[in-house]
């Protein structure tokens, strides 16, 4: 990292990592990640709730690996404090075992949600975009992330977002595309309390995280971003008499 000519940060607040490696700050770039818009995929999502037994019920979508870091268990616990309060709601957690599973499931046994929550595991491209399309809310309740791409894949098909501020994207909120909570229990439970009552406000929510994904975070855009980086170093270091380090 000390011998690049630049290194990338996805955030703003992503620097400081790089600072702490002794990175120089004229030598961090912030571009953030980038997503493929699928505007014109397959919108069906009967197949995704047929096979997890979810009906029409109004769904919140947690999507990611079941470990500490990610918070699933703040989120689950979270819903069970207010599941009686939203009793038409269920809870999906997709992505693999990260070491919490077992004890996830011992909660829901524990709390008597067994009905309204469902483990799905790991899901491919084309279920994970079902899954998107089928969540009324994605929520991401990680104790400390980098900006996810999981809320730029949901942004990119109108499903809004519920973050915590460990999770370093509180455009989101700015824009009026989701909510940023504190990474707790407490947190967490009031943002679905603030948002659950209101489809309204979620579906308009999930209009502008779209539009927002769309202009700021296509690949389209992301890769000038890089390719302007990689022609001001070539310039720099031609205008030094040396070639470029690969």
């Amino acid at each position: 990292m000390r011998n690049a000519d630049y290194c990338i940060a996805v955030t703003e607040g992503d620097k400081h990592h790089l600072k702490e490696y002794g990175v120089a700050e004229n030598r961090i770039a912030v571009i953030p990640n980038g997503i493929s818009m699928e505007e014109d995929g397959n919108k069906d999502t009967i197949e995704f709730r047929s096979k997890h037994g979810l009906g029409d019920s109004p769904l919140l979508l947690f999507m990611g690996r079941l470990n500490h870091i990610k918070g699933p268990d703040l989120l689950l616990l979270a819903f069970c404090n207010i599941c009686d309060q939203f009793p038409k709601h269920h809870l999906v957690f997709a992505g693999p075992d990260g070491g919490m599973l077992s004890g996830m499931k011992a909660m829901v046994t524990k709390h008597g949600v067994s009905e309204k929550v469902h483990f799905v595991g790991y899901l491919g491209e084309d279920e994970k975009t079902q899954a998107y399309r089928a969540a009324d809310l994605l929520v991401l309740p990680s104790r400390q992330e980098p900006m996810s791409i999981v809320v730029l894949e949901a942004g990119s098909v109108g499903t809004p977002a519920i973050v915590t501020d460990g999770c370093d994207f509180n455009d989101i909120e700015r824009i009026g595309g989701g909510v940023v909570v504190g990474a707790s229990i407490s947190g967490i439970e009031n943002g679905l309390r603030n948002l659950l009552g209101d489809r309204v406000r979620i579906e308009k929510m999930g209009i502008k995280l779209q539009r927002y994904v769309k202009e700021s975070f296509s690949w389209d855009l992301i890769v000038k971003k890089y390719v302007e980086l990689y022609v001001n170093i070539q310039s720099v270091r031609s205008a030094c008499g040396s070639s470029l380090r690969q």
